[in-house]
């Protein structure tokens, strides 16, 4: 009889198998060399509205004629040698999504576990982690928050209702360009630029849950030297569990002034206000009878808000035609204070602040089919992290210190746990080469330097926390280290070659190393048995095939991927509830396949989809005397899909409506792989009707048919499970004048 593990497994096998056949496949599928040729196939020639601009800039393309993320510049989608998911401004402004959660899921192989309605956890090809990911969020391909202080919650930091630009996801191993953190992906959102005409809009929305929310939009190209865009969105809603009511401001400002005809100045503002309450786990008898209970009772200030704002100066400088220079500075700041209600001993209040001066800076030389880029980023970050108990809590029977930590009697008193300040300073030279070495073949190769380094500042009494200059007595595990510097290097290569089978379709494949060095919290926050910082860097190698096809009634990519990730920092949880110290857990194994296009099957009618199937393991693990080796990693799914069809009826082509479907496997809710959640499906429902040229409504119902599922399960080494509930039935409906 097998296993659970062995049925998962050989379930897991057997779809790899079967989807291998898809890529010889569509090898032998038409291609249409013209546009007109293409249309003559179809049963229609209409297009729905997210597709408008594709299919005018490229008359037989239904996936995006260019990206710009893998260079930080346009380029043909078909000649990268990497997977770019696409999901375009047009398709985000008619959803008027809240957060990039609801966009992103439509990209395959992603999966989110939500904190709160505002701060979901992203996992892109790795698993869904409440520590650092393993992906790297851009916007105008300008890292959003610093390594330092990159965790789970930076991805809320986009702005992500104003900045209506194309949202994508580049796959794999991207280092080179982006540095730390860029293992699995880069997600880069893109501002939109200065309209040729003025564009001014309004827009009000109305909500369950009491849901409020006003965004405007101004937008026009000046002069032909000088133009604008800028957007800002306020919203307000008190949240369907108790106390978790939230508020957002964000706004994005663009400007863009022609020096010369040799100089182009592009300037952005960017800015992001949060302020919510949160809510905790609960267990099982009040997630059946009580979910919308927050879970923390008797806390006083459940808050999590954050303050953050971003300014950079894009300067393009052309030498001559063959030789173009960037010099992009940069400003950052970003202060964060959150409860860390997962701590069920203490509760405490953690603040975050990190000010940021850095700088992109490359050259482009081109010559002929060859392409060579030679860059530099540099960033400086002052970083200050503080942790404060401001209560007295009990300790209560199923908290027990890590082995070898002193147990304390009675209360666990208030007082500061860590306070240390971390200057961080970066240097990455790198360079890229493009060659187009024969007609339709593109070669890549890079290799980037990266030198960095931590200067720790403690700002408390060193060692552990039973000093009377604290609290006055036992406050729990944490551990003070005295001051030191830590350094870290790597040099991280890239490949990738691309061969364009015909003008609709081609191959590619990439091998390359992605590196992430640990945030200062993982190496700083210190528990009792550790005397100092031990981690190590992670190095991710990734090998990746993959295929695009591209026409006017389907657009499909296809791709395999494996990822080597060693040196994988983890935080274990043991016996129950105790203060989980981060580790370097030596080797994990991830792999899959991912599915993702369009297909327009009538002109009334566009179908989007997406599918992964994925395996996360554990090769080499062993922590506290357990094994992990051939475990499968917690909150990975195996399998997730997204598919939505959108209907743009021929007779009355001002209505747009999509049904959407997104489901998720099974996935294991701790490492050590005792509990196997149940996945779930969800439906989406939404419409857009255009009134008059200025004038639209529009409307949305997510969670359609009220599933309950749960958005997040952990035990934090407990014996039983404890759950988050995701939202039940939400209605949303807005009015939007245009002028």
């Amino acid at each position: 009889r097998l296993s659970s593990d062995q049925k998962r497994g050989s379930f897991m096998t057997s779809k790899f198998k079967g989807l291998l056949f898809v890529v010889p496949f569509l090898l032998v599928m038409p291609s249409y060399s013209s546009a007109e040729e293409a249309i003559s196939t179809q049963k229609g020639s209409g297009v729905s509205n997210s597709d408008a601009r594709s299919s005018k800039e490229k008359g037989t393309s239904l996936l995006p004629p260019v990206v710009v993320s893998s260079k930080g510049e346009e380029e043909s989608y078909l000649e990268v040698p990497a997977r770019v998911d696409v999901v375009p401004a047009e398709s985000i402004e008619s959803d008027h999504p809240r957060l990039i959660n609801e966009e992103i899921l439509r990209t395959p192989n992603v999966f989110q576990r939500e904190v709160n309605p505002l701060v979901p956890a992203i996992g892109i090809r790795m698993p869904a982690d409440f520590n650092s990911p393993y992906y790297l969020m851009t916007q105008d391909a300008l890292p959003v928050v610093s390594i330092t202080s990159y965790a789970h919650y930076s991805p809320s930091l986009m702005t992500f209702e104003t900045s209506a630009g194309d949202l994508e996801v580049l796959k794999g191993p991207n280092s080179i360009l982006y540095g730390s953190n860029a293992v699995s992906a880069v997600v880069n959102l893109r501002s939109p630029d200065p309209s040729a005409e003025w564009r001014n809009s309004g827009m009000a929305e109305y909500g369950t849950y009491n849901f409020k929310k006003l965004k405007v939009n101004s937008s026009k190209q000046i002069s032909e030297d000088d133009g604008y865009a800028f957007s800002a969105a306020y919203t307000t809603e008190d949240g369907w569990r108790q106390n978790t009511n939230a508020n957002r401001f964000e706004a994005v400002g663009k400007y863009v002034h022609k020096i010369s005809s040799t100089d182009t100045l592009s300037t952005r503002l960017i800015t992001n206000i949060i302020d919510s309450k949160v809510a905790g786990y609960l267990n099982l008898a009040t997630y059946n009878s009580n979910p919308t209970s927050s879970g923390l009772n008797g806390i006083p200030d459940p808050i999590q808000r954050s303050q953050y704002m971003m300014l950079s100066t894009e300067w393009d400088h052309k030498f001559s035609n063959a030789v173009d220079f960037k010099f992009i500075p940069y400003l950052r700041w970003n202060h964060h204070q959150y409860l860390a209600f997962w701590d069920a001993s203490t509760y405490p209040m953690d603040k975050e602040q990190s000010n940021t001066v850095g700088l992109r800076a490359n050259v482009k030389y081109v010559d002929g089919p060859s392409e060579i880029r030679i860059g530099v980023d540099g960033e400086y970050t002052g970083y200050r992290y503080s942790e404060f108990q401001s209560t007295p809590t009990s300790q209560v029977p199923y908290y027990y210190p890590l082995p070898g930590a002193p147990h304390g009697a009675g209360e666990l008193p208030s007082g500061l746990h860590y306070d240390f300040s971390v200057a961080y300073l970066a240097a990455s030279p790198y360079i890229a080469w493009n060659w187009n070495f024969a007609k339709d073949w593109r070669l890549d190769l890079g290799v980037r330097g990266d030198f960095s380094s931590y200067n720790y500042t403690n700002n408390t009494v060193d060692g552990d926390c039973n000093s009377a200059l604290n609290t006055g007595g036992y406050c729990g595990n944490y551990f003070r280290t005295p001051n030191r510097t830590d350094s870290f290097s790597n040099v991280a290569p890239k490949m990738g070659l691309s061969y364009q089978i015909n003008p609709n379709s081609s191959v590619f494949g990439n091998l390359g190393q992605g590196f992430k060095i640990p945030g200062a919290s993982s190496l700083y926050t210190l528990v009792a048995g550790q005397t100092s910082p031990v981690l190590k860097p992670e190095i991710g190698w990734t090998a990746e095939l993959g295929y695009k096809f591209d026409s006017s009634y389907l657009g499909f990519t296809a791709s395999v991927y494996q990822i080597e990730l060693l040196n994988r920092i983890v935080s274990t949880q043991g016996t129950a509830y105790e203060v989980a110290p981060s580790i370097n857990a030596g080797h994990s194994r991830n792999r899959g396949i991912e599915l993702g296009g369009m297909l327009r099957p009538v002109s009334d009618i566009t179908l989007n989809f997406s599918g992964a199937l994925s395996e996360n393991m554990y090769m080499n693990y062993i922590s506290g005397g357990v094994s992990y080796n051939g475990k499968y990693e917690s909150s990975a799914p195996s399998q997730i899909y997204n598919a939505r069809v959108t209907y743009n009826p021929g007779y009355l082509r001002q209505l747009t409506t999509s049904l959407e479907w997104y489901s998720i496997g099974s996935y294991w809710v701790e490492d050590r792989n005792k509990n196997l959640q149940p996945g779930y499906s969800l439906f989406n429902l939404r419409a857009n009707y255009d009134v008059s040229k200025n004038f639209s409504i529009h409307g949305k119902v997510l969670n359609l048919f009220n599933t309950k599922y749960p958005t997040d399960v952990a035990n934090y080494g407990a014996p039983t499970l404890f759950y988050r509930v995701g939202a039940p039935i939400t209605a949303f409906a807005g009015v939007e004048y245009r002028m």
